[in-house]
């Protein structure tokens, strides 16, 4: 998937990145309301799709300086996209960082307090993974109609007699 393959005239076979005739460039925005992670993860996946499918070396390299121009089109700044490719260690030492035990809280992602709630849980040894507060899906899509509960079979009612003390 994603690859088109080149017979160069020497018969050789070399891979490059297909997109579709239609494709616009458009990524998630730099400054649209996501974590950092998310934005980070645009840019890693579409380094390593490079990586792995382009064959020649001069072929990967203009595919990353294409990325990096879309990218900043985008609203990606230099320092985001370098940050993102090169690996990190994190200075946290051992016993500070989150066990793969049940240490996890999902919050929902607010720009600016997420960032900083994630860096104290994480040195109390939470992972904190982040979800959107109300996605466009919950507001539009509604799958089953509403039913009154009078008109839920297979219920049971107790109606009381406004004359008598009977109940049926």
């Amino acid at each position: 998937m994603d690859t088109i393959v080149h017979r160069e005239d020497t018969g050789a076979l070399k891979l490059t990145v297909y997109r579709k005739p239609t494709h616009t460039e458009q990524y998630l925005d730099f400054e649209s309301h996501h974590p950092i992670q998310h934005k980070y993860s645009v840019i890693r996946t579409l380094t390593n799709r490079a990586k792995i499918l382009i064959s020649d070396q001069k072929d990967l390299k203009e595919e990353l300086n294409r990325l990096s121009s879309a990218l900043q089109i985008c609203g990606y700044p230099k320092w985001s996209i370098k940050t993102a490719v090169t690996p990190h260690r994190r200075s946290v030492s051992e016993e500070q960082r989150p066990s793969d035990g049940n240490k996890i809280i999902v919050l929902p992602y607010f720009k600016g307090i997420s960032e900083q709630l994630q860096r104290i849980f994480y040195k109390h040894g939470f992972k904190v993974c982040f979800k959107p507060l109300r996605t466009l899906r919950q507001h539009l899509v509604h799958v089953k109609d509403r039913i009154i509960d009078e008109q839920k079979c297979g219920t049971v009612y107790s109606i009381h007699c406004k004359d008598c003390n009977a109940e049926y």
